[in-house]
């Protein structure tokens, strides 16, 4: 399943707007209040329906707030279109505000047969759709000792808290724990059946995608090894990072972010898709709020490529204020937002990929890449040096050098070009 558009009318910021989305990456960028989030938080209260259909038919999903409907407007509405296969499904949530006649209604005639579809499915082929978003008030606090612990997960779980405003990552936690007692005591049992280690009395299964979640972690972090849980004192997660062990507290913000996010979008495709050989091909719709999020821009620059190459089925629907991820994206795969007058208005940069960083600031971010007093005593020397007003040129750049720290590529070429005219006289 893949979302092709969505069309808002008076949700939040945005009087009127659509938007035709790519089916691998799709990434918002803009200043803050430009309408980023306002998009992820529209797609995640229309596929609430779905999510919530598919759970238990007829069940409701979340109404759109009084709060975001566009002030001055008399209802706010978010249309869908998805497609699944060789078909395309439509449906509209419509929001009144308090007091206001409403002359027209939501309609959810298609969603109602993509239920329908889906739970065939879940019934005969035992598949679903991951879907799942992770707002920017994401925090990862590991493995914590609950009384009323779970004893099983059931593959309908793929959708706990999965469109949450806030997600604490403790469901994937929780299903770590879980899958690593259920492989210890099949270890135990195929022990005692035959008297020594033997795989053939355990379940491959639930090893095979157990392993292929811990293996799509590591790959994103290179250097950590051996993902695993201790009980000893309390329950804790594990892993060795540079030949060292640490707890999962040792790690910064970033890691401990990293870890929770990939594993539980590897969970989640695993629960929804049990009897697939890799269940990390299933598809998904996948949505982040700020992706760079307390990552190194070292990671920053891989995350994008990496989400695609573990998760290669998944729509991800992204945003960011990073530009070592723009630098690595195509102009297609990127929507520049700019709030106007009574609307977001949405553009694609004519370029992106493989441009510095600097460029990236500038031209899609719109923010100079140096302080601008700088920037501008860079640009008259420069017109100084073409203008041959040299001694006032040497001036301004022995300036420039006491402010600047560091050796500055553009005085280097300033001194080159002065003595070139110097010798040649223009």
């Amino acid at each position: 399943m893949q979302i092709k558009n969505i069309e808002l009318e008076n949700f939040r910021g945005i009087r009127k707007q659509s938007i035709d989305l790519l089916p691998n990456i799709n990434v918002f960028v803009g200043v803050n209040g430009s309408g980023k989030s306002t998009i992820l938080d529209a797609i995640a209260i229309s596929l609430s329906w779905l999510v919530e259909g598919i759970n238990k038919i007829e069940s409701q999903g979340e109404n759109i707030p009084d709060d975001s409907i566009k002030n001055g407007a008399e209802y706010a509405s978010i249309k869908l279109e998805v497609s699944q296969k060789n078909n395309t499904y439509q449906w509209e949530n419509i929001e009144f505000k308090r007091g206001y006649p409403a002359d027209k209604q939501s309609n959810l005639l298609q969603l109602n047969q993509l239920v329908f579809e889906y739970q065939k499915r879940y019934r005969n082929k035992n598949k679903l759709p991951m879907i799942a978003y992770y707002p920017i008030n994401r925090i990862a606090t590991g493995i914590k000792e609950n009384k009323q612990r779970l004893d099983n997960f059931s593959q309908i779980d793929v959708y706990d808290n999965a469109l949450g405003s806030q997600a604490n990552f403790q469901s994937f936690f929780e299903w770590f724990r879980l899958q690593d007692d259920i492989i210890n005591e099949q270890w135990k049992e195929a022990t005692r059946a035959s008297g020594y280690y033997d795989l053939t009395h355990m379940s491959i299964t639930t090893t095979r995608q157990f392993q292929l979640i811990i293996k799509a972690i590591e790959s994103f972090i290179p250097e950590y090894k051996n993902l695993r849980v201790t009980r000893i004192p309390t329950p804790r997660m594990l892993v060795d990072k540079n030949g060292e062990t640490l707890n999962l507290n040792q790690l910064s913000d970033g890691e401990k972010n990293m870890i929770a996010m990939v594993g539980d979008i590897a969970r989640r495709l695993s629960m929804a898709n049990p009897k697939l050989d890799n269940p990390l091909e299933g598809d998904g719709i996948v949505m982040i709020d700020e992706i760079d999020l307390h990552l190194h821009p070292a990671w920053q620059r891989v995350i994008i490529s990496k989400l695609t190459e573990v998760f290669p089925n998944c729509q991800f629907i992204v945003s960011t204020h990073s530009p070592q991820i723009l630098s690595h994206l195509k102009a297609e795969n990127i929507f520049v937002l700019k709030q106007s007058k009574d609307n977001i208005d949405i553009s694609k940069p004519t370029e992106s990929y493989g441009k510095s960083t600097d460029r990236q600031l500038e031209d899609i971010l719109g923010v100079e890449a140096r302080p601008l007093e700088i920037k501008e005593d860079l640009q008259r020397l420069f017109k100084l040096i073409q203008e041959m007003n040299l001694d006032e040129a040497k001036e301004l750049m022995s300036e420039l050098e006491n402010k600047i720290e560091g050796r500055e590529v553009e005085l280097v070429k300033a001194n080159v070009l002065i003595q070139r005219k110097e010798i040649l006289g223009k």
